[in-house]
């Protein structure tokens, strides 16, 4: 668990150091409501009591206790606060700029967001049992309650927001399909199985062949098995060919009939896809080649203000050559590779992304942590790099420390916008807010 702790930290001073600014606040914990969207009611009944049978408990493995519950409530709830703020920048960008005469047929966002939880991405979870640590899948939670309409941002008061007498904010995004895109070196056996029914939930999965789970693999929509010797530039190439093999099933699966496409209702009031759907698009085996071409098109503004797709981001570094439990071998360079292709993946997309931590076991620790670290300072870059461009991008990292906080930076650009606007510190103890105070706001002294 020292991981946690270890990793808000280190971004508390890499961020101090290249001037952004991090908040600490309570992490929302999600209720029994909304893990039910995927989960089986009597599993969560037994869990939160503490009735489970030996051998589950066994399977999870951790020792029940009522803080093991408040921990994974607040884990799961940081992942839906991380994607309700990703679908709030979606529906501000579209209202902000819609398109316009000169532009009729503007594609993609000039805004999107980029969240993170500094927890999560526990894949192992299966609806009715917890397994490898994982107790809640947070993945399959959020996919869920995103394409049935249920994680609309709810009413937020911070730097540069109204307050409820204020203006009311746009509708909120509709999703069309979620991408869950998991680079863990363990399988999302869990989050595979969960989504397996909803044809609109897409999953990939870069994982070690030979490493766990053995006996309760289930099948992703694309699944990549590297073997324990993969050189780096190979495990680079396996990452793109199933970014670019689940794009193909994703047009696989919105080939069937997804009710409005103007965006009236949530994907998933549609029909399943037949063989034609998501069963023919089931992928498995060697990637595809690298330059294959991107097949998901920008969610169009002009043909729905609010519709988009959204990416949900396992970012285990568990791949790294020092860690205990992952049986590869690569470097934090080509770690930090890695997340740049998904996230360069997903901005040309137009699309808006979920990171959650996932795994990290390395000896010594650090090494884990400094890769962690990477995968949310690497939005930081992707954010100035894109500010440079004129282009903007709504950063908030939602991570949890042992999951009774969590951390949570805000970086909002746009064309006009200066890259200090609103930068603050906020700190809160889980029940007890501790203060509250202006750490770098510099508009008033940048022309």
């Amino acid at each position: 668990m020292e991981r946690y702790g270890l990793v808000n930290n280190l971004l508390l001073q890499l961020s101090r150091s290249e001037g952004a600014s991090f908040g600490i606040a309570s992490s929302p914990p999600a209720s029994l409501d909304e893990l039910r969207a995927a989960h089986d009611a009597a599993f969560l009944d037994a869990f939160v009591s503490g009735s489970l049978s030996p051998k589950h408990q066994k399977e999870i493995g951790f020792p029940w206790s009522t803080a093991l519950v408040e921990r994974t409530l607040r884990i799961t709830g940081g992942t839906l606060e991380a994607a309700r703020e990703s679908l709030r920048a979606v529906s501000l960008d579209r209202a902000e700029a819609p398109p316009s005469e000169d532009e009729p047929e503007r594609q993609g966002p000039q805004r999107w967001g980029a969240e993170g939880n500094q927890a999560g991405g526990t894949h192992h979870a299966f609806a009715d049992r917890g397994e490898g640590f994982c107790i809640v899948n947070d993945a399959a939670v959020a996919a869920r309650l995103a394409l049935r309409g249920l994680l609309a941002p709810g009413p937020r008061r911070g730097p540069g927001e109204h307050d409820s007498d204020g203006p009311a904010e746009p509708p909120p995004a509709v999703v069309r399909r979620v991408l869950v895109v998991d680079l863990d070196v363990h399988q999302g056996n869990g989050t595979a199985s969960m989504l397996a029914d909803e044809p609109m939930a897409l999953t990939l999965s870069v994982h070690a062949e030979n490493n766990y789970p053995w006996r309760t693999r289930s099948p992703s929509d694309v699944d990549v098995g590297v073997p324990d010797d993969v050189g780096e530039d190979e495990y680079l190439d396996a990452v793109r060919g199933g970014l670019t093999a689940l794009e193909r099933a994703a047009m696989s699966a919105l080939a069937a009939p997804l009710g409005s496409v103007a965006g009236a209702g949530p994907a998933s009031d549609a029909p399943a896809p037949g063989s034609a759907g998501r069963d023919a698009a089931r992928h498995g085996g060697a990637p595809l080649p690298p330059g294959a071409a991107g097949v998901i098109p920008p969610p169009s503004a002009a043909a729905c203000p609010h519709e988009t797709d959204l990416v949900l981001f396992q970012a285990g570094v568990d791949p790294l050559r020092q860690d205990r439990l992952g049986r590869l071998s690569l470097s934090r360079t080509a770690m930090h590779r890695r997340n740049q292709l998904v996230y360069d993946w997903a901005w040309e997309r137009g699309l808006p992304v979920v990171a959650m931590m996932g795994g990290g076991y390395a000896r010594p620790i650090e090494a884990s942590v400094r890769a962690h670290a990477d995968v949310f300072m690497q939005m930081g870059g992707l954010a100035r790099r894109r500010r440079d461009e004129g282009r903007g991008w709504s950063r908030r990292l939602v991570p949890g420390d042992d999951g009774e906080m969590r951390r949570e930076a805000a970086l909002q650009a746009g064309p006009a916008a200066s890259p200090w606007l609103g930068s603050e510190l906020r700190r809160h103890a889980r029940h007890t807010e501790l203060g509250r105070a202006s750490l770098l706001d510099r508009e008033g002294s940048r022309s």
